[in-house]
């Protein structure tokens, strides 16, 4: 049996960025078959479903099969407990980490047969990284889990994340006319209007609303007047109604008339959610005594997949800390000690004997 170190190792060195999941998926399916003997469902979006039977309460396990770029190519390279890329890539810990972790302890799990097992449902998701596309389109009514834990948060394992906002992204495109810079009277610069609604934008960012520009583009040549600016940005907050009069205050912004056209988009991508104080104090209760710890939550401005399958009424999913540091650059690492560490938490849980909820109390 492989380590979990060692299959994060090889899952890493298999290119997955968002939309390219097609290898990870076959890894999936063979995995599951030769060192399992479990059959994976594949649906038409490219999600992957596996099934255990079990004892007890049924529970939800889920790790996204994508990658950012860069993110072909990699080289993981493991020194005193710390595993990086070798090369100019992310190492890919977000979110193989979980995935080699749940295949992991999904071994031990079915060639252990002196613990009593509860069932699993087990879902491997595509495209997290692309407005979490897998989990929009997955389709949870065979799931028979109340409660779920997702491992794609930053921090320790055992952290958990108590809130994450509704988020929305924007795409503004300024238009104007460009013309030679000897000629200004010919052009209608873009330049001034962008920067009048920017600045507007940017009194619209409070402690509850989240709303940045992270990306620019315009102009052609040094000896142009730029008749043109493409800005992208987003939109968070942890309350809706704070998110929704912040959309609704950005478009009132984007229908005022300026000296340019306004051609814009406003794209809801994620709902957010928030757990009760019960709920995280609970949850704290059992991975305390599963990994005799002290477990700490926090509201994380990041979304994931639990942002959708928290939309599922009978389903309650707690996103926790992966244990890896600087996601989506080149620095990424994760640990041994990570990746042993969500082995460990998912053997307890998967455990019967470990209550999960407040249901088996």
């Amino acid at each position: 049996m492989q380590s979990v170190t060692e299959l994060f190792m090889d899952l890493v060195q298999i290119d997955s960025v968002s939309g390219e999941e097609e290898e990870m998926i076959q890894e999936i399916v063979r995995f599951s078959k030769q060192n399992c003997d479990l059959e994976a469902n594949v649906d038409s979006h490219g999600n992957v479903t596996i099934q255990t039977d079990g004892t007890g309460e049924a529970l939800f396990l889920c790790a996204h099969l994508d990658t950012v770029e860069p993110g072909r190519g990699i080289i993981p390279e493991l020194k005193d407990g710390i595993i990086r890329s070798t090369g100019n890539t992310i190492l890919g810990a977000d979110d193989k980490g979980a995935v080699a972790a749940i295949l992991v302890a999904l071994q031990h799990i079915t060639t252990n047969s002196k613990i009593k097992w509860r069932p699993l449902d087990i879902v491997f998701t595509v495209s997290e990284e692309e407005e979490c596309k897998g989990a929009k389109g997955y389709d949870t009514s065979a799931l028979r889990a109340k409660t779920g834990i997702i491992f794609d948060g930053t921090g320790p394992i055992e952290t958990i994340m108590s809130a994450s906002p509704y988020y929305a992204r924007f795409d503004i495109e300024i238009q104007g006319k460009s013309a030679h810079a000897g000629y200004p009277e010919k052009a209608t610069a873009a330049l001034p209007t962008f920067l009048s609604l920017a600045t507007e934008i940017k009194k619209l960012r409070s402690n509850d609303l989240l709303i940045n520009i992270g990306k620019i583009s315009g102009g052609n040549a040094r000896n142009t007047v730029m008749g043109k600016i493409i800005m992208h940005g987003e939109v968070r907050s942890f309350d809706l109604a704070t998110f929704q009069n912040g959309l609704s205050t950005l478009q009132a912004l984007l229908d005022t008339p300026y000296a340019c056209e306004i051609i814009s988009e406003i794209v809801i991508e994620n709902p957010g959610y928030s757990h009760t104080e019960d709920e995280i104090d609970s949850m704290t209760k059992i991975i305390d005594s599963a990994l005799n710890t002290t477990t700490t939550h926090k509201k994380s401005f990041g979304v994931s997949d639990a942002n959708i399958f928290n939309q599922s009424p009978n389903l309650n999913v707690y996103n926790l800390g992966d244990g890896s540091k600087h996601a989506h650059t080149t620095r990424e690492e994760t640990s041994v000690y990570a990746l042993e560490r969500m082995q460990e938490l998912i053997l307890k849980l998967a455990d019967s004997s470990t209550k999960i909820s407040q249901e088996e109390r």
